[in-house]
Formats: structure tokens, sequence, C-alpha cells
């Protein structure tokens, strides 16, 4: 967390027709929708989707990136500065994802 607030993340779902169809990546981005809309994280993690990241039998992937305030709902790209791409991501790898998004966002402290 920086003097000027939290950090922000933006949590990318692949929903391409292999990750989405073949391997539950629709299910994972259901999972964290509703976790993303609660209070604690809601200002701090953007949720969207990626119709591909090119590891498709790798799938379903998750990109997770820090963005800036200024660019808060942005979609970042793979090669972002502390971009990090999770391949083969289960629903555990979810939670363990969002715990760690609302430590390091500092999301706690800027709930309602």
């Amino acid at each position: 967390m920086t003097d000027a607030g939290p950090d922000r993340f933006a949590l990318l779902v692949c929903d391409g027709p292999v990750c989405g169809d073949d391997r539950g990546s629709a299910a994972l981005y259901r999972q964290a929708r509703d976790a993303v809309a609660a209070p604690d994280l809601a200002d701090c993690v953007y949720l969207g989707r990626r119709t591909c990241f090119g590891q498709c039998l790798r799938g379903p992937n998750v990109l997770v990136a820090p963005v800036a305030p200024d660019h808060f709902g942005a979609d970042p790209e793979p090669g972002s500065p502390g971009a990090v791409l999770h391949f083969g991501v289960t629903t555990n790898d979810m939670n363990e994802m969002l715990a760690k998004l609302r430590r390091a966002a500092g999301c706690l402290k800027i709930a309602r």
C-alpha cells in the first residue's frame, strides 16, 4: 500500500472457447465475480474477461496484474510489469489468489 492509498489489481479470466467451454473458466469467473463484489475487494480489484492468452491447453488461465489508480478498469497485458499469468487455475487456486489480493491491496483498510 502506498501513501496515496491501496494498490489496485486487475484479475482477468480467460473466457475463450477452450478455457471457457472445455476447461471451466466460466465457473472461475463467477467465483471471482462474487468475491470482487464484496466491499473488501470492490474498490481494489477490477475483474475482467480476456478472450485468449494463447495458452489454451494449459487453461483455465487467469492474469493478475497491479494497475495504477488512474488505469483502474483497463485490461493489462501479460507482459505488463508485475503481471503474472496463472495456468490450470482451480477454484482452490482462485481462493488463494483472492486472499493474496486482499492482503496485497490493503483492501480491508478501505472496506465500507
